[in-house]
């Protein structure tokens, strides 16, 4: 279960140009990112890019956040944490990868 849930809903069509605020969604498609908000738990953040359709029949849905580029990634703190240890603290890889 996410910890943070974030909701990108599209405005208007991008076909015919017309309004989606009274369009309910049909749904929607989700990636989320795990990082590490403090040193001792992992921070589970989902966004989920909201599916419209209007009466032309198009579906609309905004685009993911840069940092969403996959369905799971890690995040730019816990990739930050894991080359640190690894490059500076000089853990080998199979260690870092068991912390």
């Amino acid at each position: 279960m996410p910890d943070l849930v974030e909701e990108h809903v599209p405005g208007s069509c991008q076909a015919c140009g017309k309004s989606l605020a009274q369009i309910a969604s049909q749904g929607y498609h989700k990636r989320q990112l795990t990082d590490l908000p403090a040193p001792s738990s992992l921070l589970f953040h989902e966004y989920r890019v909201m599916v419209k359709q209007y009466s032309c029949g198009h579906k609309n849905a905004r685009e993911f956040p840069p940092e969403a580029n996959a369905p799971v990634q890690y995040g730019h703190r816990i990739k930050s944490h894991v080359s640190y240890l690894h490059h500076w603290q000089l853990i080998p890889i199979g260690r870092t990868a068991e912390l």
